[in-house]
């Protein structure tokens, strides 16, 4: 039988006078420190125990290894403590050496029938602050095989953590390689809820698994997880079926490589990242396996959860929907947050679920049909549209002198509205009418907005510009110019680039190369668009003439009359020349921007 050692530490109080020299006997049960009308803090605070000494290919029985109890804070120092190694049978395991004047042991025994353990306990010699304390373990004897470590910290008679569990589980190196341990499989539909993909998979097949039941009477619930490659694994349950405000087990590899750790998380959003509950106490590991083909791991969480201060939902009685992810993960990362990006489109059931239901799991894409509408407008707006609106207005006056520019323009920019307004109107269906929704996007929808409101007011600017030969022209000509170019063209379609972004993460994984030539197509757009910027600007520099009008081109039209005033150009002698760049512009323009939407949309 496998064997889980917890090492537990408990700061004792400052102004405990009369136990200033260590934890007293009764707190070896209960690792609480004896503080009347005071409650410990949640969480870990900012302490840590270092257990690298220890290999992670295992610890060797009866070996010593120096343990490190440290605060990460330099502003912060503690005064007691109480250390020990326990099994799952509550039995104390393993030794202690005093090798600080911090230090000294303590003789405990957990219960009646368990035999006294004379050096299973370390605990604080004296009330000095310290900052670290050394302490020196030796490893239990061979077939202990499990060790976790969990501590507890208290600075001083009010302010205390307790039972603090570090989540590397560490085991005995027996010499020999590991097996991987067998899922239970064959419990799936009867004993336990399975989820796994491919569709019945086993072990270094599967890209997830996910095994679950509830023991009522023991008012836990029993998790298994693996996932073939090396990353992490999470296994959530969510009110809705939007990530959010969702419970979240996670299984990921440890930074050395070789082990794995296992957290109670939750999602705080859409776009956020999962934190790890304050509160891991009602998490018991039980087995683990990290390979280079895999990772898994064995584990039990109470019913209830954690308590105040954490969000764990309550598993006995409610109905949930359950989300299954994964991802990989950065060599440097831990769990103290699981701030990776899933690898793949999160699945999610089609209803909501009992934890005990074992029923077959039933699996609901997510509905992308939407965002695609909604990236297919817009990058037809910004990509194709916008730009030609634009270019009319402010290259083709020479080359459509009598007023036609003028009408071109407005119609192309009035489609352009359409099309936005279209855009916008389908992603706020998708959003369930919500404009900005707080998940973490918040850029991409400020933007929106921004690019959404500068052709509104471009229109409002055109009805009042005035006279052509008015005092104040040049001030409307800059301002719709520059509005039209940089907060309406340039940033509407970098907001394209930021939404795909976001929607990269909705794709399958197998799809994601096409997002990615999206992107690259629309890096191509705006190079191209600005590349013809720069071309018809030293053009217009360069051969830009100026011919007197004929007296019969005037028309009668009023704001025709104003746009072709005398001292406004002619058709010039490079009109061909204009038409066809504009033609080459057009075809380019176009066939970029239908391809991006085409791969998004297969995408």
């Amino acid at each position: 039988m496998q064997v889980f050692v917890f090492v537990v530490l408990l700061t004792l109080a400052s102004r405990v006078f009369s136990r200033p020299n260590g934890a007293p006997p009764e707190a070896c049960s209960t690792l609480v420190p004896q503080h009347p009308n005071n409650v410990p803090r949640e969480g870990r605070g900012s302490f840590e125990l270092d257990t690298s000494s220890i290999p992670s290919v295992g610890y060797d029985p009866g070996n010593a290894y120096r343990l490190t109890l440290r605060s990460t804070d330099v502003n912060v120092t503690f005064r007691g403590f109480i250390l020990q190694a326990r099994t799952t049978e509550n039995n104390l395991v393993g030794s202690f050496e005093v090798v600080s004047s911090k230090t000294r042991l303590q003789e405990c025994q957990l219960s009646g029938e368990d035999p006294v353990s004379p050096a299973g306990t370390i605990t604080h010699s004296n009330r000095d602050d310290v900052s670290s304390v050394d302490l020196l373990w030796i490893a239990p004897p061979a077939g202990t095989l499990t060790v976790q470590f969990i501590y507890s910290v208290v600075s001083n008679y009010s302010l205390y953590w307790v039972l603090i569990r570090d989540t590397r589980p560490l085991f005995e190196n027996t010499g020999a390689v590991r097996e991987i341990p067998e899922l239970h499989y064959f419990e799936c539909g009867t004993k336990r809820a399975c989820y796994r993909d491919p569709y019945n998979c086993r072990d270094a097949t599967c890209k997830y698994a996910a095994l679950w039941k509830v023991d009522e009477e023991a008012g836990v619930i029993e998790v298994e997880m693996l996932h073939n490659r090396r990353g992490w694994i999470a296994l959530g349950f969510s009110d809705d079926d939007l990530m959010g405000d969702d419970d979240v087990f996670v299984c990921q590899s440890h930074v050395d490589g070789n082990s794995v750790i296992v957290k109670d998380t939750y999602n705080g959003g859409r776009y956020e990242p999962n934190m790890g509950e304050a509160d891991q106490s009602d998490i018991v590991f039980m087995e683990w396996a990290n390979y280079d083909s895999l990772i898994l791991c064995r584990f039990r969480r109470t019913l209830s959860g954690g308590g105040n201060g954490t969000f764990d939902k309550d598993l006995s009685t409610g109905m949930y929907y359950n989300f299954f992810a994964l991802g990989e993960s950065d060599s440097n990362s831990a769990i103290s947050g699981v701030g990776q990006i899933h690898a793949d489109v999160p699945k999610i059931t089609a209803d909501r679920r009992s934890p005990a239901d074992v029923s077959k799991v039933e699996i609901k894409r997510p509905n992308t049909a939407l965002l695609k509408a909604h990236g297919a407008l817009m990058m037809f707006t910004w990509y194709f549209l916008a730009p030609c609106g634009i270019f009319l207005a402010f290259f083709y006056k020479e080359a459509f002198p009598n007023g036609l520019w003028f009408y071109g323009h407005i119609a192309v920019m009035i489609t352009t509205i359409v099309f936005m307004l279209a855009g916008l109107i389908v992603i706020l269906v998708h959003a369930d009418g919500k404009w900005i929704q707080t998940d973490g996007n918040q850029f991409h929808q400020v933007i929106g907005i921004i690019t959404i409101a500068a052709p509104g007011l471009n229109a409002i600017l055109g009805i009042f510009k005035g006279n052509p030969d008015g005092n104040y022209r040049w001030l409307f000509n800059l301002v719709h110019g520059t509005n039209g170019f940089v907060l309406a063209l340039f940033l509407g379609m970098i907001n394209i680039i930021l939404g795909l972004f976001r929607f990269n993460i909705w794709t399958e994984m197998e799809n994601r190369h096409l997002v990615r030539k999206s992107l690259y197509l629309c890096g191509s757009s705006i190079g191209f668009i600005s590349m013809i910027l720069f071309i018809f600007n030293v053009y217009r520099l360069l051969y830009h003439k100026r011919i007197p009008r004929p007296q019969d081109s005037v028309t009668s039209d009023e704001d025709t009359k104003e746009l072709v005033q005398d001292d406004e150009p002619v058709p010039s002698p490079d009109y061909v020349c204009r038409i066809s760049l504009g033609i080459v512009m057009v075809i380019i323009m176009l066939g970029l921007a239908i391809a991006t939407i085409v791969l998004m949309a297969i995408s």
